[in-house]
């Protein structure tokens, strides 16, 4: 009997251990946008407050700039990338329907002219969430 209990003892506390584990995991699994630059080659989702944006028609590609943390042309902004090929899948006007708000985006981290971003080309790469 006694074997038994210290087994399932055993069991229960590998169990918490797991589900700990699993809670840490997530928690390092959101990069906060200020520190996306150090997970550059990395996949990985990044969060932050959407602070300014832009749609570019008139430029190749007509890109949307979602400006995470700080807005352009702050060096030490994080930037999500629409291009215009993937644009109607957002809705209408991403450019303004993310700004003031808290998202999450997951991709690649690159560098472009020195500053992090992800190019995203479906919505399920990007979340809105609660701010932390």
């Amino acid at each position: 009997m006694k074997t038994y209990r210290m087994w399932a003892c055993v069991g229960v506390m590998l169990v918490c251990a797991g589900l700990m584990r699993a809670a840490l995991a997530a928690d390092e699994a959101i990069v906060p946008w200020s520190e996306a630059k150090q997970h550059v080659g990395k996949t990985c989702t990044v969060e932050g407050p959407v602070a300014g944006a832009v749609y570019l028609e008139h430029i190749k590609g007509k890109p949307t700039f979602l400006n995470v943390g700080k807005d352009h042309p702050d060096p030490s902004r994080f930037v999500i990338v629409i291009w215009g090929d993937d644009r109607a899948k957002f809705g209408e006007s991403p450019e303004k329907n993310y700004v003031g708000k808290t998202v999450r985006v997951t991709g690649k981290v690159v560098l472009h002219k020195d500053i992090p971003q992800i190019e995203i080309k479906s919505p399920d790469m990007l979340k809105v969430v609660e701010p932390n």
